[in-house]
């Protein structure tokens, strides 16, 4: 019988493939619920690594709904529009054991997909499921970034000193920083050291 890591193994193929199909625009995650890590990453936009904690809830009321969960929005941390869809990995005594999450950026198609869903009425996507990711301090960091963003009317990397002050003075208001992790993240979003990080909680501190 197929041990658990070998059985996810067998899903890295199809996540590559997926990648190759949508490329640059899909992200293909799959998360080993035992260990709670990343297990694989094809196409990382989001700059996670793999081995980074998954931060998703096996959650049994999920696997109650079906086999795959979505389609959803999610935000990507520089504003992007996300659609995600997750599917359960099960092995062969159908025990959960992973999960599979394609992230599609929507930026190039939104233009069109707004006019196509005014004309046509298109359901809007479901919501995120909040049990999956309510321990996703990730996914809040986010969506702080990405209203901010908005509000700055500003791109991730067009941030000056100041700015990357004042949004981690804003994410540790929100206590996202309390995280194990979760300052190389946004360092990492950032695009910068995490000694650099250090220094602007400093003087986000300090004023």
């Amino acid at each position: 019988m197929p041990s658990r890591e070998e059985i996810l193994t067998r899903h890295y193929p199809t996540a590559d493939a997926i990648v190759e199909l949508l490329r640059p625009h899909a992200e293909v995650v799959i998360h080993d619920i035992v260990t709670g890590r990343i297990a694989y990453i094809a196409n990382a936009f989001s700059k996670r690594v793999i081995g980074d904690p998954s931060l998703l809830d096996d959650d049994p009321e999920l696997a109650q709904v079906g086999l795959i969960l979505g389609p959803y929005e999610k935000e990507h941390v520089d504003g992007r529009s996300l659609r995600s869809i997750t599917t359960v990995i099960k092995d062969f005594d159908d025990r959960s054991i992973g999960y599979l999450c394609v992230n599609l950026d929507l930026t190039p198609f939104d233009g069109v997909r707004k006019a196509v869903e005014t004309l046509l009425q298109f359901n809007q996507a479901a919501v995120q499921p909040a049990s999956l990711f309510a321990k996703d301090w990730r996914e809040k960091i986010n969506g702080v970034t990405a209203h901010f963003l908005r509000e700055q009317s500003c791109t991730l990397s067009a941030l000056t000193k100041s700015d990357r002050i004042e949004l981690v003075a804003i994410i540790e208001q929100a206590g996202l920083f309390e995280a194990r992790g979760a300052a190389e993240y946004v360092a990492r979003q950032l695009e910068v050291s995490r000694a650099a990080l250090y220094r602007y909680l400093a003087e986000a501190r300090s004023t």
